[in-house]
């Protein structure tokens, strides 16, 4: 596989009404900063990755701006729906509207620990 034509799809556009709080979880602070840039920051880091796309729930763009600072002008986002289902197809969707990937890896914001090692299991 080619490094430009494999594309990460973090999926975040929970409302996070099971963990309370005023934030959706994707946005609650763990270690420091927001739980999604976590996962941002492997994904966006990994050579092999050409593209690193986020779905969101409607109206959490700026939410996701402040999330990821500076990185954020490397995501690329797309608004998910009621469903993660709903929000992986919206992602995929995009993403093959936008010239397509040979290889989309689909990963949830909550899961922040992801590591390289594991991308390079996947691919």
């Amino acid at each position: 596989m080619t490094a430009s034509r494999i594309a990460a799809l973090i999926v975040a556009a929970g409302s996070g009404t099971r963990l309370g709080g005023t934030l959706p979880k994707q946005f609650a602070l763990l270690a420091g900063k927001p739980m999604i840039a976590h996962s941002f920051t492997v994904f966006s880091s990994h050579p092999m990755i050409a593209q690193t796309w986020v779905a969101i729930g409607a109206g959490q763009e700026a939410m996701l701006a402040q999330a990821l600072g500076p990185a954020q002008s490397t995501a690329r986002s797309v608004t998910g729906g009621a469903t993660r289902r709903e929000s992986v197809l919206a992602g995929l969707t995009t993403i093959a509207a936008d010239g397509g990937a040979d290889l989309v890896l689909i990963h949830d914001a909550a899961r922040p620990f992801l590591r390289h090692s594991v991308i390079d299991a996947l691919i």
